[in-house]
């Protein structure tokens, strides 16, 4: 007996690109940016507290993890799937404190 059907690239990146549309602003910093902006300890705060509901409503959306094995609580999808949502996400905002240094 086989697993579940994956689902198609195609759909995976209809479903990715509908989501995002809808869900995530216009990126408008460059990561380097996001990452080295001078402020005081609040606005890191409120910076770091945005990235984590990010990274929370991409991981409810089925957005996250995607070739990370669903026994360690990713999606087990594809490589080909990561570079559709990789394509779609480009030019959104996105939880780079968190998602660039491990994930990415």
């Amino acid at each position: 007996m086989t697993g579940p059907e994956l689902e198609s690239v195609d759909d995976f990146r209809l479903r990715a690109r509908t989501w995002i549309k809808a869900n995530l602003g216009p990126d408008t910093t460059s990561y380097f940016e996001s990452l080295r902006q001078p402020g005081d300890e609040e606005e890191e705060l409120t910076a770091v507290q945005r990235d984590r509901e990010l990274q929370r409503a991409l991981f409810d959306a089925g957005l996250a993890g995607i070739i990370v094995p669903t026994e360690y609580g990713g999606q087990g999808l594809t490589h080909e799937h990561q570079k559709a949502l990789n394509e779609e996400i480009a030019g959104y905002e996105v939880p780079r404190r968190l998602q660039v240094p491990t994930m990415s």
